[in-house]
């Protein structure tokens, strides 16, 4: 819907006018959407190129004494370090810091949010999203969530940690759409990003001072008939 809403400016404006905005690779605009630990939700249009750090900062920043500790460009590219907020929002940027830029629906979290929490938040979304097809898609997500379910509680083995590595290599084989491979590359990103957190559930503790549950953000889209 975004691509085709450029059409008409693009013939009656040109090519050229379209290209005079965001970069060479990623001419024009982009709708932006800015989600979680944000002082206030932000859904913007903004020239390609522009800043990830000034979207952010258009939602206010972190709330009042929290900083961010990550984000996501959805449920289908790896997490968003700090120390990569200021990457332009074009392809060619988020390709080289090998990260995905997607629809541009971005959600953060602070501190207060435990990586484990957030890791089984996610599969948990994407098995209730799985139409169930294709065996390894299912079976792999929801294997995976349950195992990081027990990591969540504290109930986990190291064995347990072994079999999601198992399971995420395996869960995208022979799958007729991207579902299974989103799992493989969100859970994946956020295990190599934050090994302390899963070592420390394994011991049944958590450098969380206090539980917090977290959710998925998802756009629903209302269609009614006049």
């Amino acid at each position: 819907a975004e691509t085709l809403a450029n059409v008409p400016y693009i013939l009656q404006q040109g090519a050229e006018w379209f290209r005079s905005y965001g970069t060479a690779q990623s001419p024009g605009t982009l709708l932006v959407t800015v989600v979680g630990d944000v002082r206030s939700s932000l859904v913007a249009e903004v020239e390609m190129g522009t800043p990830l750090s000034s979207l952010i900062e258009r939602a206010g920043g972190a709330r009042d004494g929290h900083t961010l500790s990550y984000g996501f460009s959805g449920v289908s590219n790896p997490v968003i370090s700090p120390d990569q907020f200021g990457t332009p929002l074009a392809y060619e940027a988020f390709d080289a810091a090998r990260l995905g830029l997607g629809s541009a629906g971005f959600f953060f979290f602070d501190e207060t949010a435990c990586p484990v929490e957030v890791a089984r938040a996610i599969s948990a979304f994407l098995y209730e999203a799985s139409c169930g097809q294709c065996r390894s898609c299912k079976y792999g997500c929801g294997e995976i969530t349950r195992r990081l379910e027990l990591v969540d509680r504290g109930k986990a083995t190291e064995n347990d940690i072994a079999v999601i590595g198992v399971r995420l290599r395996t869960v995208n084989e022979a799958v007729r759409c991207y579902l299974a491979t989103e799992e493989q590359i969100v859970i994946a990103s956020i295990l190599e990003r934050c090994p302390e957190e899963f070592a420390l559930h394994l011991e049944g503790r958590c450098s969380k001072p206090e539980f917090r549950p977290v959710t998925v953000p998802f756009v629903e889209s209302v269609a009614s008939c006049n």
